[in-house]
């Protein structure tokens, strides 16, 4: 899992996707598209939406949103925007084939971040998911 982290904050986010069950990921996936089919119907809409100041809001939320649709927006958020300096397991609890590691995240500003994961145990290997 902390290699997962560490691929994803030089930017290598296929190999952190390595790391991911691939029912995550495929959730992720869906809700991307979701998200992209949502915003093209509100963008068909606009042309209804008679109030000018309403349409310029929906038109500035739509710009604002499009950060959303980032295929790796979960790693970006995850590792504050690549700025991760290191990454430290603090605590893991397993229960079977599953797990939650609980992690310090030592940002390259010298803050320091905490977070946690779930793992789950796939074909030999522990998957964040």
């Amino acid at each position: 899992m902390r290699r997962a982290y560490q691929a994803a904050n030089r930017g290598r986010y296929a190999e952190a996707n390595r790391s991911v069950t691939p029912a995550m990921l495929k959730s992720l996936a869906d809700s991307r598209v979701q998200f992209q089919q949502a915003v093209a119907e509100v963008r068909k809409q606009l042309i209804h939406v008679r109030s000018g100041k309403t349409r310029a809001q929906l038109v500035k939320l739509l710009a604002q949103a499009r950060c959303l649709a980032d295929r790796n927006l979960c790693w970006k958020s995850t590792t504050r925007n690549r700025s991760l300096d290191t990454v430290t397991v603090t605590r893991t609890v397993r229960r079977g084939n599953k797990a939650k590691v609980y992690m310090t995240l030592r940002l390259k500003n010298g803050k320091a971040a905490r977070d946690s994961e779930h793992l789950v145990r796939t074909k030999g290997r522990w998957l964040i998911g």
